[in-house]
């Protein structure tokens, strides 16, 4: 299979981030290329929020939205 790209958005930042890839990976492990785990990020498809066990595939645009709490300081 030939690769891809997942291109995505990083929120708060807004910085923009492409992720090469040779197959649909599962949230989770898009997470981990971004150096985030589900604890502290959601990622985001055409406004509706993924579970760790979902797929997003190559060509496909997402958001990646740090989550703060407690008092946290960007």
């Amino acid at each position: 299979m030939a690769r891809g790209l997942i291109k995505a958005k990083m929120l708060p930042e807004g910085k923009e981030v492409e992720f090469e890839v040779e197959k649909p990976v599962k949230v989770s492990d898009l997470l981990k290329m971004a150096g985030l785990s589900s604890e502290t990020a959601v990622v985001i498809r055409d406004g509706t929020p993924l579970l760790e066990t979902d797929v997003v595939k190559p060509g496909e645009r997402v958001e990646i939205v740090r989550v703060l709490s407690g008092g946290a300081k960007v």
